[in-house]
């Protein structure tokens, strides 16, 4: 396994909650996920994108060296009143991610801690996905010939460069981290897809619930719409205040319930060149894990 790696925690007789690990890809809706999770009775944890930020800190040290001081003052701004659980992007990493969600839970009256993250923040470090305590994986995936194109517009507004961006993914992360799981953990881990989610809701979250073993109310389909609910999150503050900022969680941080999306999709032709090879990359393994999707 490539990376350094992460050790095994060995749990005591505390209680152990069920980890749900939500796995997406870009522009998935998996963001807007994680805010209709923290309105679910028995929810006790969300974890926002861990080790985005534990691979962040390791990659890019020097550069978020060089801007601390001016995110600082941002986060200061923005997020004075109401940080909760929200820490430093400096302490997370991969060890203590996996540290603190293997770490034995107390007089617990709620039964389950979600964690959203991308499948390729974890990619060459399975190793540091919790192990030795209750775990569901959980797969959030989109056709790519939306959410690509979707996704290079995104990146163009954000100034990061897209044939970096490419070079940085030229396997599928989200298919090798699914037939990971499928080997070693779970032979069935729910599979959802994002359009299929927002166009029926209520009956793919119905049937996600019941694989996880949790209580479905109609009632969890609309929720807040303030932002009052980041602190009950565990997540950098940085990363917050930046998605804010630059707007890539806009949307996500003011939805109050899954909105249909119109299901059309370009035509490979119609794409760009370099929106073309990346497509070429994900769309075998949508197309393979779609077979497993819950509708």
């Amino acid at each position: 396994m490539a990376g350094s790696s992460c050790r095994d925690y060995q749990p005591g007789r505390d209680y152990q909650p069920m980890r749900i690990m939500l796995w997406g890809q870009p522009r998935t809706v998996s963001t807007a996920f994680t805010k209709f999770m923290t309105f679910v009775d028995d929810v006790e944890e969300i974890w926002f994108e861990p080790y985005v930020f534990s691979h962040i800190n390791e990659k890019m040290a020097s550069i978020l060296e060089e801007r601390e001081a001016a995110m600082a003052a941002m986060v200061e701004a923005s997020y004075e009143d109401q940080r909760g659980k929200l820490r430093p992007l400096s302490s997370f990493s991969f060890t203590s991610t996996k540290n603190e969600l293997e770490a034995p839970r107390k007089d617990y009256r709620r039964k389950f801690i979600f964690v959203k993250d991308m499948a390729w923040a974890i990619h060459g470090r399975y190793d540091c996905i919790p192990q030795k305590v209750p775990v569901k994986h959980v797969f959030l995936i989109r056709d790519p010939q939306r959410f690509i194109p979707s996704y290079l517009v995104h990146m163009e507004r954000s100034g990061v460069p897209v044939k970096s961006w490419l070079l940085a993914h030229k396997e599928d992360q989200m298919l090798a981290l699914w037939r990971y799981i499928r080997e070693n953990v779970d032979l069935n881990p729910p599979v959802i897809d994002s359009d299929q989610l927002l166009q029926n809701p209520g009956t793919v979250l119905a049937k996600l619930f019941a694989e996880l073993g949790m209580p479905w109310k109609d009632s969890y389909l609309e929720w807040s719409g303030g932002d009052e609910f980041l602190s009950r999150w565990i997540a950098p503050l940085e990363g917050v205040a930046m998605g804010s900022k630059v707007g890539t969680h806009t949307r996500a941080f003011s939805s109050t319930n899954f909105i249909k999306v119109d299901m059309s999709a370009p035509q490979r032709q119609e794409l760009s060149g370099i929106a073309q090879d990346a497509v070429d990359i994900f769309l075998p393994g949508y197309r393979e894990m779609m077979q497993h999707a819950l509708h």
